[in-house]
């Protein structure tokens, strides 16, 4: 049952996660209530109004609320008025713990694209019982990287012809026309993401330790380097990054100017809409297993016996612009509208 005013927030609409996702939103978003959130409502206003000439949609009457994550006043206003918060504001470890907490208290689920793991497994360490205790879900991490190769996984589950024995994942990206390639391919905010993510890594083994009993088991086997001078620079560029982050003024240089620090690869205005668009990839799921099925005991198989293959091929443009936002607002309204379904329940 509805007890609040919208079904669904975008906070840090204004931003480039959130421009893409609220763009997203206005055609998956049909018969929902749904607002925009951010601290500028100018911002705001501009957004609605490009995503409305975009999808030929008369979106001037999509709510907008102001929030500031400096300000938890405005964080608890906008919380209060919704079931499910998208939170694309970050950099998530400067201002994504106070609306978590918030949502708890104000019994809103959460959901982000978080890929900072230090944050993501920080949160569950914190309030991971409170939120069970309020019955609420806080999802972080909600992208590409987590729903791309783990649907497909879960697809070759069930249309594999027996029992899977193991799995070898190949990911490429590209560019769907080379002569368009080049230019940032990130906002400045991602940057800063991993330039945080890399200052706390010597943290999460403590944190890992309070969460699990045991370690997850390394991914096996590795594919072999195919240029010694690329895996060397590329060493050496994440070496020399890893270390700028361990120390607060160096991190402030290196966060400051992303696209020299980042090799162009990230800047403030982040990517032209051309390079979004342009930007393409291709998962290969290749699976080999056993064609018996179902199997009562692993001692009954060797890997001699391996008879059974099948592969299966994912593709789709800008894996952060495009499928990421998709992959966040999906899990949105599956929170909203399966509940029943989800775990715990």
């Amino acid at each position: 049952m509805k007890t609040k005013p919208f079904d669904i927030i975008i906070f840090g609409a204004s931003g480039f996660v959130g421009r893409h996702t609220a763009f997203k939103a206005a055609t998956i978003f049909k018969d929902l209530s749904w607002a925009v959130a951010g601290r500028n409502r100018e911002k705001l206003q501009i957004i609605v109004r490009q995503i409305a000439e975009i999808t030929f949609k008369d979106l001037q009457e999509i709510p907008i609320l102001i929030a500031d994550a400096r300000d938890e006043n405005s964080i608890i206003r906008m919380v209060e008025n919704c079931e499910v918060l998208i939170n694309c504001s970050g950099p998530y470890q400067l201002c994504g713990e106070i609306i978590i907490k918030n949502c708890i208290r104000s019994g809103t689920h959460y959901v982000d694209i978080s890929n900072d793991p230090y944050f993501n497994e920080l949160m569950q360490l914190k309030y991971h019982e409170k939120a069970e205790e309020n019955n609420i879900y806080i999802v972080s991490a909600c992208g590409f990287q987590s729903f791309a190769i783990e649907m497909g996984l879960n697809f070759m589950q069930e249309n594999f012809n027996g029992t899977i024995n193991y799995v070898d994942a190949y990911v490429k990206y590209g560019c769907i026309s080379p002569k368009m390639s080049f230019g940032p391919i990130g906002s400045d905010t991602i940057w800063k993401n991993m330039i945080l993510a890399c200052s706390k890594i010597g943290e999460l083994p403590r944190i890992r330790q309070h969460l699990r009993q045991k370690p997850w088991p390394s991914l096996l086997p590795k594919q072999p380097i195919k240029s010694f001078l690329l895996a060397f620079l590329f060493a050496l560029w994440t070496l020399f990054i890893s270390l700028m982050a361990n120390f607060d003024k160096t991190r402030e240089i290196i966060t400051e100017y992303p696209r020299i620090f980042s090799i162009g690869f990230f800047s403030p205005k982040g990517p032209d809409l051309k390079i979004v668009t342009n930007t393409k990839f291709q998962i290969t799921l290749y699976a080999v297993g056993w064609s018996r099925f179902p199997i009562h005991s692993i001692y009954e198989l060797n890997e001699e016996q391996l008879d059974q293959a099948m592969c299966l091929e994912i593709s789709g443009t800008n894996p952060i612009y495009d499928v990421g936002c998709l992959c966040l607002l999906l899990s949105a309204l599956t929170i909203l509208q399966e509940q029943d379904d989800m775990p715990n329940k």
